[in-house]
């Protein structure tokens, strides 16, 4: 079987506007993906932003698959969550990342959204906190509902991901990687 290695670690958070971010994090895959090892979720320390508006997060991610299928190529879900002056956790963000699919290393950015409610949902959440979710989770990495949600982009976080396959032996080729 083919296997999937993929090595590195969730950089940083930038653009939120809270100033306190931990990161809750999933690896999802399809059902002809087996994990070997490594752990498929995590959760970040809770990181302050500094002067450059980026909360530092430096979490390793080493995960190891076998596959028949390249259906269900991984994703990385994400929950973005701060911490406010009290030390409440509150729900900041989703997001979700695909991937790459070319051997090597890849720098990306995985754009965080959180669903927008009505007018009294907004109001209250000025007043009494706790942002809006999706009750179902399986709609941030699934995304064929997510269509149907109103939602605002509330910032990014940045990856560095070492991705190796030997997908080539099974008369697969992987992508190239992009300059």
């Amino acid at each position: 079987m083919a296997e999937l290695h993929i090595i590195g670690q969730l950089l940083n958070a930038s653009q939120f506007k809270q100033p306190s971010l931990f990161v809750i994090f999933h690896i999802e895959s399809g059902s002809k993906w087996k994990h070997c090892s490594g752990l498929l979720e995590s959760q970040t320390q809770v990181s302050q932003k500094n002067s450059k508006g980026e909360a530092i997060l430096a979490h390793p991610i080493d995960v190891l698959f076998s596959t028949s299928s390249c259906i269900g190529w991984p994703k990385i879900s994400c929950e973005v969550w701060f911490q406010d002056k009290y030390g409440r956790n509150d729900f900041a963000g989703y997001g979700v990342l695909n991937v790459p699919t070319a051997n090597g290393m890849h720098e990306v950015e995985c754009v965080c959204w959180r669903p927008v409610g009505g007018f009294l949902d907004r109001i209250s959440e000025g007043f009494v906190g706790g942002m809006m979710q999706v009750r179902d989770k399986s709609i941030i990495h699934n995304g064929e509902d997510r269509h149907k949600l109103t939602t605002w982009s509330v910032g990014k976080l940045r990856f560095r991901l070492g991705v190796m396959g030997n997908f080539s032996k099974f008369g697969i080729e992987m992508g190239e990687k992009r300059e």
